[in-house]
């Protein structure tokens, strides 16, 4: 299939629906009254695809984080909503998470965001959601701002309701690539950072990578750089490391390992896993610890500037879309800086038996994709020495 015609069956399977979520502080006591409702209203947009836009408002945004600092952009199913309480606790910063749901389910969907936004703090200072169904949802109206849900249950009701629902099933391509573009839209610092919702970074990397930002030494370099974390997986139910002293005694206990290592090997491996492993911060700042060359099919995950080109959304389902980035990112002559102490840590290891039926089928198809931006990356970039093969 053409990029063209990866891009029409993109076009055709989602519409959209944004639901932007900010929460004043003083409305997590109320119950009742007319400022403590979520207005729910469509907003048609012009241009050439029609998307349908609910924005979801409260009286006040109380999100200020400062612009030299990094954003989590995130996304998830709704069977994935209940790993959002962790991250946002071990980042204690500000977070974008795109969640997809089916039109049937859109309400149960806001309603869960509703309720975490009520249940945790963090939440309700750091996180704005958006809502996308893959249908032209047309309806208006107001949410509560109350929860029926006793705060200490909700993870096992989230849980509970969107058990196993997964757009695999439903037969609609996960557009992940979209997901992560329409994040990265509603990030309001000069930074940010792409992962999956399953993943915690170290305790916190949110203030230390700040710290880094403002103290950088040639800020021009920066809208050039891809701050590395290394990235690891750990096994079921193990705690997760919060600090590298703990992430090495995991390691040594090899109930933490290298993400993806059993199944893609050079996919994170670059990184100089065992030199990272044997430098350490003292105490100091985090720094950059060294830089690394592109290798091809690499896919670490990185902070970089808000500038930095955006996913390719012809790649959906499994296989490459975080290649392509990687890939895109090296063509156009960005470096690669591994940090001596900040890492992420992937809840569960990743083993054959952890993906869906057609798995191996999207990923030769998604190869073929891969083939084909190559080309037109060579095109984009025509001054570009660098390659990714």
């Amino acid at each position: 299939m053409s990029y063209a015609g990866g891009m029409l069956v993109t076009s055709m399977v989602i519409s959209l629906i944004a639901v932007v979520i900010m929460l004043n502080p003083l409305l997590y006591f109320a119950t009742s009254g007319d400022d403590c409702m979520m207005t729910l209203s469509a907003v048609e947009e012009d241009g050439s695809d029609k998307f349908f836009t609910y924005l979801v408002n409260w009286t006040r945004n109380d999100n200020n984080a400062p612009r030299d600092s990094v954003t989590i952009n995130t996304h998830c199913t709704t069977n994935n909503l209940h790993y959002i309480p962790a991250l946002v606790e071990r980042w204690n910063g500000p977070v974008s998470i795109a969640v997809i749901t089916t039109d049937p389910e859109f309400n149960a969907t806001l309603e869960a965001t509703r309720d975490m936004v009520f249940c945790f703090p963090l939440i309700r200072r750091h996180v704005v959601f958006l809502i996308t169904t893959a249908s032209e949802h047309k309806a208006e109206g107001t949410v509560s701002a109350g929860t029926s849900i006793p705060c200490n249950h909700l993870e096992e009701h989230l849980l509970d309701t969107f058990q196993g629902k997964n757009f695999a099933i439903e037969g609609i391509p996960y557009p992940a690539n979209f997901l992560r573009n329409l994040g990265r839209r509603v990030v309001s610092t000069d930074f940010h950072l792409t992962l999956d919702i399953d993943m915690l970074p170290s305790v916190g990397l949110y203030s230390q990578t700040a710290q880094l930002l403002r103290t950088w030494k040639g800020k021009t370099q920066l809208l050039k750089t891809a701050i590395v974390l290394p990235t690891f997986e750990a096994e079921e139910h193990w705690p997760i490391p919060a600090d590298k002293d703990e992430l090495l005694s995991a390691f040594e206990q090899k109930y933490v390992r290298s993400f993806y290592v059993q199944m893609c090997p050079h996919c994170q491996l670059h990184h100089d896993l065992h030199r990272w492993l044997s430098i350490r911060g003292d105490s100091k700042p985090i720094d950059v610890a060294f830089y690394k060359r592109y290798h091809p099919l690499w896919e670490p995950y990185v902070i970089t500037h808000t500038s930095a080109p955006f996913h390719d959304e012809t790649f959906v389902q499994y296989g490459y879309n975080r290649a392509i980035q990687i890939c895109e990112l090296h063509v156009s002559e960005f470096a690669f800086a591994v940090l001596d102490e900040g890492f992420l840590v992937h809840q569960g290891f990743k083993r054959p038996t952890s993906f869906h039926a057609n798995k191996n089928i999207e990923n030769a198809r998604n190869q073929g994709f891969f083939r084909e931006r190559l080309e037109f990356l060579k095109r984009k970039y025509p001054d570009s020495k660098n390659t990714c093969v």
